[in-house]
């Protein structure tokens, strides 16, 4: 019996010296130190002690994301592009207002043994300040090979936010159709209608590209209808490198919406002695 009520005089006196010396020591420093409430010792045996997992974010304004629909030119050779906007600035008013707010962590002492722990919200005092709507100009520069879905962002120029950060203004790359050119990936695609005759007998033309450059086309020999010819290096430029893709051009024939007898018996003669290739396409 005695020795039980050594055991809980000593239990006493590790649960004063918490109380006394350890929690005072807590309430003074609730910014450094974060320890587990009183109720974990009483209820759930001892815990230990941690700390903080640092300082809060920062809340941030929203982001504006932006469709920014460019040719593919401006792809091909980069351009800079200037968009009227209207957005949210923060301006000075009148008064005072409560700021930099955050909550504190407070320990009272009721009685002897008696601790009572709460949230107490503290703020500062700052200058009033107001939204006001205001309408500048961003360029935004397109570079050479810059893809579909592209986003090219403007840190902290989207919503501002008062006793925040702004958020960021966002434009995403959307290409507008070309009449003559499709892009897959780095390469350009595009289809060329010629003539019966000049599939038969060879053809050489010229097109114009994207940067107003000409570009030859040509084929000594057969050419059958859905052929393809690449022209390497001819494509899109790759996004911040020093290649090209390529340019793929897709044949098709434009046939004679009649033929007289006298042209069908000249083609049979002159075709009779031809050699036919009999692979499909």
């Amino acid at each position: 019996m005695a020795h039980q009520l050594r055991i809980i005089r000593d239990l006493h006196y590790i649960i004063d010296a918490f109380l006394y010396v350890v929690l005072p020591f807590y309430s003074a420093l609730p910014e450094l130190c974060v320890l587990p409430s009183p109720n974990r010792f009483f209820g759930g045996g001892f815990g230990g002690f941690g700390f903080g997992g640092g300082e809060p974010e920062t809340p941030r304004g929203e982001s504006i994301y932006v469709e920014l629909e460019v040719t593919l030119r401006d792809l091909f050779l980069g351009s800079h592009v200037r968009v009227s906007r209207d957005k949210n600035v923060i301006k000075p008013a009148p008064g005072k207002r409560e700021c930099n707010c955050r909550n504190r962590v407070v320990t009272q002492q009721l009685g002897p043994g008696m601790f009572q722990q709460y949230t107490q919200r503290e703020c500062e005092q700052c200058d009033n300040v107001k939204y006001e709507r205001q309408t500048d100009v961003v360029t935004v520069s397109v570079e050479p090979g810059m893809v579909d879905g592209h986003d090219i962002t403007f840190f902290e120029e989207g919503e501002p936010l008062i006793d925040g950060e702004p958020g960021d203004l966002i434009f995403r790359i959307r290409t507008l159709p070309h009449p003559l050119f499709t892009r897959q990936g780095a390469d350009l695609h595009m289809k060329q209608t010629i003539s019966l005759v000049d599939a038969l007998v060879g053809f050489k033309m010229e097109i114009e590209h994207l940067d107003g450059k000409k570009v030859e086309l040509a084929n000594a020999g057969v050419t059958r209808p859905g052929q393809v010819q690449r022209l390497p290096g001819q494509g899109m430029p790759v996004f911040e490198k020093e290649i090209r893709g390529d340019l793929y051009v897709q044949y098709t024939v434009a046939f004679p919406k009649d033929v007289s007898d006298a042209q069908k018996k000249q083609l049979k003669d002159i075709f009779s002695k031809a050699e036919w290739a009999h692979d499909e396409l």
